[in-house]
């Protein structure tokens, strides 16, 4: 029974994800950039909503993500950024 209804629902987020992003099919690979993963962790008012269904089609195993290596020194450019402005390291000491 729990079995049929965790396939349910990955067969329910499919097709949200399908109709939302363009026809993926199931375990389809989505390249993500920079901009998307930063949209959520600002909180972009306009952007940060259309991104987030893909990361939850992520979690529900529906889809696949792959990131460059660039893509993710680009998304930790701005916190280090943030805490060498603040006169911090990331690691919580005094630079």
């Amino acid at each position: 029974m729990a079995a049929a209804r965790a396939s349910a629902r990955k067969n329910s987020a499919l097709a949200a994800v399908a109709v939302l992003w363009g026809g993926l099919q199931h375990e389809d690979l989505v390249v993500v950039d920079s901009a998307p993963l930063i949209y959520p962790l600002d909180g972009h008012p306009a952007f940060a909503p259309l991104i987030e269904g893909l990361f939850d089609a992520y979690e529900s195993g529906v889809v696949r993500i792959a990131l460059s290596t660039i893509a993710v020194t680009e998304v930790l450019a701005g916190p280090f950024k943030h805490a060498k402005s603040a006169g911090q390291t990331l690691r919580g000491g005094a630079s």
